[in-house]
């Protein structure tokens, strides 16, 4: 089972402390960039003020934050052309490879560009040798998981959910991990 962070705000600083001591700086300042939505702009206000709760003991983090429109983000990033930035991505079908594909090396879409041998073989096996073994695959993206998550390759914010509510005479509605719902097998009635 993958180990995830946990929120903890004094190890945090003692570690920023401690790296700050190793480059010899005294402040982390960097742009933070993201869509200029209504709830883009929310996420990098409460990103600036959890990063700035780091700054204690002398060391002091500074966040600008940036809002753009959607096609630019994707120009910085694809460019890297960014400090850091704020991004999502949905499921195009419903397994956990849809995720664990965009951090291989190989991935266009790995704008962060982290890379990790181990990671990229494990999602290989999951793709190829193990596919047909669904303990095997599963072992696979559990172990790639658990080593995104201790190098923190990517930084998982939040996960997008929805509520549905279905009037009881409609039967046979599907709806997948992804959110897509089917309307093919439906029937009205008791």
């Amino acid at each position: 089972m993958a180990k995830y962070a946990k929120y903890d705000l004094p190890a945090a600083r003692k570690l920023l402390a401690k790296g700050m001591q190793q480059v010899g700086t005294k402040e982390l300042k960097f742009t933070l960039v993201s869509d200029d939505t209504d709830g883009a702009k929310n996420t990098l206000s409460y990103l600036q003020a959890a990063f700035g709760k780091l700054s204690t003991g002398g060391y002091k983090v500074t966040v600008n934050t940036k809002s753009v429109p959607f096609k630019t983000r994707l120009a910085l990033s694809t460019s890297h052309d960014v400090d850091m930035v704020v991004s999502a991505w949905g499921a195009n079908y419903p397994d956990p490879s849809s995720f664990l594909d965009l951090f291989t090396a190989q991935n266009q879409y790995n704008t962060g560009l982290w890379h990790n041998t181990e990671y990229n073989q494990l999602v290989k096996k999951a793709e190829g040798v193990d596919a047909a073994s669904p303990t095997k695959r599963w072992a696979d993206m559990q172990r790639a998981t658990a080593v995104l998550s201790s190098e923190v390759g990517v930084i998982s914010f939040y996960q997008r959910g929805a509520a549905h509510l279905t009037n009881a005479q409609v039967h046979g509605m599907q709806l997948s991990p992804n959110g897509l719902i089917s309307f093919d097998q439906v029937r009205i009635g008791k």
